[in-house]
């Protein structure tokens, strides 16, 4: 596992936004119209720079596999991180919708520990590498440096067909919240303490 450098962003955008072209919680957050593509490319070039500003930015040796997450510490909202969401706002999110995404975010929010953790965002796999198990050696190497650290890992997933592969490397669900009745979002957890 290798942490990403800035120029790394433009491959972490593009294996992101191939990866979760047609994940559920993605397309909730995007507006869903003619440009919904472009739009999930500003929300992964957006989530690259959060997670890059706090070291949370790491790739797979041979680039194959990465990850987005960060170390939630309870910093200060900066300038650049406003005009950052001004224009996920503006680009990916759609105006009209930002109430809705905060409220979505809040409640996501409030169902994460309030002790230290590592909250992996997003790990994506080139489609064209998927199933190699890329994607399960990168998150070992997370384990390991999480581990090293002393700190769980959370994330959410709405793909019911990824539950197995974080079941099997030691994830147990601690939430479920069912958003609608066709939509659920699962909140894992990881943990070796």
């Amino acid at each position: 596992m290798k942490p990403a450098s800035a120029s790394d962003k433009e491959h972490f955008v593009n294996i992101l936004s191939n990866a979760f072209e047609s994940n559920r919680s993605v397309n909730e957050v995007v507006l869903q119209d003619a440009r919904r593509l472009d739009r999930i490319r500003v929300l992964m070039d957006y989530s690259f720079e959060i997670a890059f500003e706090k070291n949370g930015a790491w790739r797979s040796d041979d680039g194959d596999a990465v990850l987005l997450g960060y170390y939630p510490i309870a910093d200060k909202t900066t300038l650049k991180d406003f005009w950052q969401m001004g224009k996920l706002a503006f680009k990916a999110v759609g105006i009209s919708r930002v109430h809705h995404i905060r409220k979505r975010e809040k409640y996501i929010h409030k169902h994460h520990p309030k002790t230290p953790h590592f909250y992996l965002w997003f790990l994506g796999v080139d489609p064209s590498c998927q199933g190699q198990g890329k994607g399960g050696l990168l998150l070992n190497d997370l384990q390991a440096h999480c581990g090293q650290e002393g700190l769980p890992i959370i994330l959410e997933t709405s793909t019911p067909a990824n539950l197995p592969f974080y079941q099997k490397h030691g994830f147990t669900i601690y939430h479920e919240w069912l958003v609608r009745e066709d939509y659920t979002v699962w909140f894992l957890k990881w943990s070796n303490l």
